[in-house]
């Protein structure tokens, strides 16, 4: 079983699971090598960086794993766990958290033909990123 359900109120993910492994798709373990200050010297610490709310990992609950996770994970989530999703929870986290519900398809008169196309573009989505080219032009 596998779900993801978009959770307005808390403007979250939850995702529920009965697949132990997945944890692992959601967590990053990395050792760096830095200075310990109970110790007084450096050496080696191991940290781990979740994608979830959770302090502690998930334990299951009813028979699932339940995580919590932001809106800026939710591409990830849909390419990671694509094949395990019903199509049902798959577009419901598209159309509610990825694609916005209104946007502007009148290009701004003062931008360049290009720069309308990119900022169209970036205005049919939520979230996102845009990194350009030193000399694209000011917006």
């Amino acid at each position: 079983m596998f779900r993801l359900i978009v959770n307005k109120a808390i403007r979250k993910i939850k995702l529920y699971t009965d697949d132990p492994a997945v944890r692992f798709l959601l967590e990053l373990t990395e050792k760096s090598y830095e200075f310990i200050p109970w110790q007084r010297k450096k050496g080696y610490i191991t940290r781990v960086y979740k994608l979830y709310d959770e302090k502690r990992s998930p334990v299951m609950k009813d028979g699932y794993y339940t995580y919590t996770i932001g809106y800026g994970w939710a591409a990830y989530l849909l390419n990671t766990f694509r094949s395990r999703l019903s199509k049902e929870d798959f577009d419901e986290v598209l159309n509610s958290v990825i694609y916005s519900s209104s946007f502007r398809e009148l290009p701004f008169p003062e931008l360049r033909e290009i720069q309308n196309e990119d900022v169209l573009h970036l205005l049919k989505y939520r979230i996102g990123l845009f990194s350009c080219y030193t000399g694209y032009g000011k917006l």
